[in-house]
């Protein structure tokens, strides 16, 4: 039973922990993507 919770808290911190890395990192990759596309100049500072 105690084995059975942990895994459950350690699978919760994982979603926790995991998810705003992925959201973060794909919206910077969404942001890189669209300032290259209006302004491909702007990426030589």
């Amino acid at each position: 039973m105690g084995y059975s919770s942990t895994w459950n808290c350690t699978m919760l911190w994982g979603c926790i922990v995991y998810l705003p890395v992925f959201f973060i990192s794909e919206l910077s990759f969404l942001f890189l993507m669209l300032v290259s596309f209006i302004s491909p100049q702007g990426l030589d500072l």
